[in-house]
């Protein structure tokens, strides 16, 4: 029998709901060592301070997800129309998350599609497997079962993720991810038509306008381009920086660089650990080697360390 809003919203937020238990757990060795930037067992200590504070945005996503349970949106009510907006749920909803954001990716798509009454497969990165499943394991008694499922397996193998999204049983996929896997999930949910939802990577720009403050901005500028070790969708990818001021800007980034610390991530002193995984390393290679083929100079750093 199928729950009703309260049943959800007292299982996702009330005590030894899945909030309370996944926050008793904010110490967890699958949580700290199984995210996003990790290389074995190799992470920044601030970074481990991330995971712990990934775990406390899970919070506001899942209040979020229970109020909009409990309303009924209007946005046209006059004398000759009214047009409101219920939710309800569609049956079976699947969540392929990503690497880099492994807790907070999982509970951005678990919980408005369980608050409304779905079920759900989290289909987690054959990168960070881990804490899905540790995840699952934690919150599944706070369900029926058969409402909370997990699948996981290594692509190169098995296709779990064409598998999910072909099935004729799922009505609803979300996918957080690349560009090309998001073409070929949407091609895939087109045969019957499922409802599909797509965040794919982006090519975020920072503008530097003539009359910032250079010294103040250039930080503020490669933090944003570096935060998780630069493994975040919305890092700054490329700079436009005014004429008048391009010389102090790239001097003022460069020291920046030139002071990052990187290294062992269990060394208390490093501040960006290492890439999570081969093919994510490759990757950033190839965009220093693309730099240089296009004239690009390279002013710190520029090889593998």
């Amino acid at each position: 029998m199928r729950s009703n809003t309260t049943e959800r919203a007292s299982a996702m937020s009330s005590k030894h709901s899945i909030l309370d238990i996944v926050m008793n757990h904010n110490k967890d060795y699958y949580f700290v060592k199984n995210r996003g930037n990790q290389l074995a067992e190799c992470q920044s200590r601030r970074e481990i301070v991330g995971a712990h504070g990934e775990l406390a945005f899970t919070y506001p996503i899942v209040k979020k997800s229970i109020d909009m349970t409990e309303s009924t949106e209007s946005t046209l009510d006059d004398e000759k129309s009214t047009v409101t907006i219920k939710r309800k749920a569609v049956g079976v909803a699947v969540g392929i998350m990503p690497w880099n954001f492994p807790v907070a990716m999982f509970f951005q798509k678990f919980s408005p599609a369980v608050a409304l009454g779905n079920t759900f497969v989290a289909k987690p990165s054959p990168f960070t497997p881990l804490t899905t499943l540790r995840i699952c394991e934690l919150i599944k008694d706070c369900f029926p079962p058969g409402v909370v499922n997990v699948v996981s397996s290594d692509d190169s193998k098995f296709r779990s993720g064409a598998f999910l999204t072909s099935h004729p049983s799922v009505s609803k996929v979300s996918f957080t991810g690349s560009v090309p896997t998001g073409k070929a999930i949407m091609k895939s949910c087109a045969s019957d038509i499922k409802r599909v939802t797509l965040e794919m990577g982006g090519n975020d720009a920072a503008i530097i306008r003539k009359d910032c403050d250079v010294k103040k901005v250039a930080p503020g500028v490669f933090k944003g381009a570096f935060r998780n070790t630069g493994q975040v969708c919305i890092a700054v990818k490329r700079v436009y920086c005014h004429a008048d001021i391009y010389d102090s800007f790239v001097h003022e980034i460069t020291e920046c660089a030139k002071n990052a610390r990187v290294g062992d991530g269990m060394d208390p002193t490093t501040d960006y650990g290492p890439l999570n995984n081969k093919m994510q390393y490759d990757k950033v290679l190839s965009f220093i080697e693309d730099a240089q083929k296009e004239g690009g100079v390279i002013e710190a750093g520029g090889r593998a360390m």
